[in-house]
């Protein structure tokens, strides 16, 4: 026996801009023409958007992005599948497969998000999921952290950028 388990794999091939050009393979039980021309942030669930959006991003800076864990919903069926992509030219080749989780047993169980309510973060640190019931409190100082971090990431890159430039005035 072997420890490799069969799961619905999914292969994209998007625009610059991950506009969904063509289905090249799918064991999804849907019709491919339905996402054909939307953009691939349209399939994330509005929980994971923010992660997919970064996923991309990841695509388009550095040529690649692997293991990101994504939620997706097609046909109003949600699915949690783990997307890796890289840059081709202009266009982006998206692959993913549905995320399963190994049971005590030795079988895997394929995980979906049916909570309603619940919030699903992605770590960005690892990358791990987890699921936790956020209150609006919570999720309110944590979007005050954010921004904070993300202003002053840019006034760091603003003192350096001046700096360089100082340095390239005096020589």
């Amino acid at each position: 026996m072997n420890n490799y388990t069969k799961t619905s794999g999914l292969v994209l091939r998007c625009s610059k801009e991950a506009v969904i050009l063509e289905v090249l393979y799918s064991e999804f039980a849907f019709d491919s023409k339905i996402i054909i021309n939307k953009s691939f942030s349209a399939l994330a669930q509005v929980n994971s958007l923010d992660q997919v959006l970064h996923f991309l991003e990841a695509v388009r800076q550095f040529g690649f992005a692997e293991g990101w864990h994504l939620n997706i919903q097609i046909e109003e069926q949600p699915h949690y599948i783990t997307f890796s992509g890289v840059r081709m030219g202009n266009q982006f080749i998206i692959i993913g497969s549905l995320y399963v989780e190994p049971q005590e047993d030795g079988s895997y169980k394929s995980s979906r998000l049916r909570e309603v309510g619940k919030s699903a973060e992605i770590s960005m640190v690892d990358n791990v999921p987890f699921t936790a019931e956020m209150d609006e409190t919570e999720l309110l100082d944590e979007l005050s952290r954010l921004n904070n971090e993300l202003i002053n990431n840019k006034r760091e890159l603003i003192r350096q950028k001046i700096g360089k430039e100082r340095k390239k005035g005096i020589n």
